[in-house]
């Protein structure tokens, strides 16, 4: 696949499926509590022509400012809107019977300009957001729509299962969660 941002080409070529999608609490390292925390989406991806889905997963992690504590009153299926970051990883696990963990290391897939990726909590919402259903971009990225357009496309086949993805509040729980193996045909 070529390392992990690879899965766009993987995600978008068929080659890859969605195994399960999850959302989870993000605190920011612990800088976000309480009411502030936002919801994340975690999808888990795998391509059997890189990995076997049993010990190893292509993990995609989209941020958003939607508040975790809202979680329950949105419409069915929890529809990512008004993303900030997207990035991705891998998942691992030693055998079948454990727990996958998520590497510590992550490749940024966007935003791409460095004032996005380091100053975000100090810009305006109206420079960071964009969404699925619309070719936005927020306007200090606007060279890179091409990027944008791709993470997009892997973000509408997860978004397509949605509506039956599992709620975690803890990051452990996440990797608890996460499962290989395709399940008569639906994902998740």
């Amino acid at each position: 696949m070529g390392g992990v941002g690879g899965v766009l080409q993987a995600v978008e070529t068929g080659k890859a499926y969605l195994s399960i999608a999850i959302d989870f609490r993000f605190t920011d390292g612990g800088r976000l509590h309480g009411h502030s925390a936002q919801m994340e989406h975690m999808y888990c991806f795998y391509d059997p022509t890189e990995t076997d889905d049993s010990t190893m997963l292509d993990v995609v992690h989209a941020q958003s400012t939607a508040l975790w504590k809202d979680r329950r009153n949105m419409a069915q299926g929890r529809p990512l809107r008004c993303i900030t970051s997207v990035n991705a990883r891998y998942a691992r696990r030693s055998c079948v019977t454990s727990h996958f963990t998520q590497d510590s290391a992550m490749q940024f897939l966007v935003p791409k300009s460095q004032a996005l990726k380091q100053q975000w909590r100090s810009l305006p919402e109206g420079d960071l957001v964009w969404n699925l259903d619309n070719n936005s971009v927020p306007p200090l990225d606007a060279e890179f729509a091409a990027d944008y357009e791709s993470v997009r496309n892997v973000l509408k086949v997860g978004e397509a299962f949605y509506q039956y993805s599992d709620l975690a509040s803890l990051h452990a729980q996440s990797n608890a969660l996460m499962r290989g193996t395709k399940r008569d045909g639906q994902e998740v």
